[in-house]
């Protein structure tokens, strides 16, 4: 059954953290109208968490398809060293990776790139991965190009990182961020 403001389309966000997982159904906007909360079972090894990543997906495209949504993207956020290689054989077109305070990394099969936002920031990076997660999908959502894509999560993710609060961001940081985050070209190994 659709819902009066349930949009007609979407995108999966996932956080994958080390003891737990939140997603969400994100419209255009970026306004949320779907959620979930699951345990990481990290403790049962990689299988486990891939499996649970994958029921994680699978219930959230359930929602979506309960509200009259297609998703049109999904986004998953995941700690700690990560296989692009082996996420890439798996299935997953794209993979994009955080090097915390360094960025992130972007594989896709149109190429390869690394975003470094313009100086490192300290303070509280809770909410660095949400705000990488929401800003990947709204860029794939609207369909700018990957190197766009990552500038702006990276700008993004950075600029959440000096609010004490985890979900907020630093506006005055964020808008200069959108155009100072340097985006290079790098070479991914071929998982095909």
């Amino acid at each position: 059954m659709r819902e009066r403001d349930a949009p007609d389309e979407c995108v999966i966000a996932l956080d994958v953290g080390g003891t737990g997982m939140k997603g969400a159904l994100l419209d255009r906007e970026m306004k949320p109208f779907g959620r979930l909360r699951r345990a990481t079972p990290r403790r049962q090894g990689h299988r486990a968490v891939i499996a649970e990543i994958a029921g994680a997906v699978c219930a959230l495209d359930e929602q979506a398809a309960g509200y009259g949504a297609t998703v049109r993207r999904v986004g998953v956020v995941v700690p700690g060293v990560v296989d692009e290689v082996a996420l890439r054989a798996l299935g997953a077109e794209s993979v994009v990776l955080s090097c915390g305070p360094d960025g992130l990394h972007g594989i896709t099969p149109r190429g390869s790139w690394r975003a470094t936002p313009p100086e490192r920031l300290t303070g509280n990076p809770t909410g660095a991965g949400d705000a990488c997660v929401a800003a990947l999908a709204a860029g794939l959502l609207s369909g700018e190009p990957w190197p766009a894509v990552l500038r702006d999560a990276a700008a993004l993710s950075a600029a959440s990182v000096p609010c004490a609060t985890a979900g907020d961001f630093d506006a005055a940081l964020y808008h200069p961020f959108r155009t100072t985050v340097s985006v290079e070209t790098t070479h991914a190994i071929d998982a095909h």
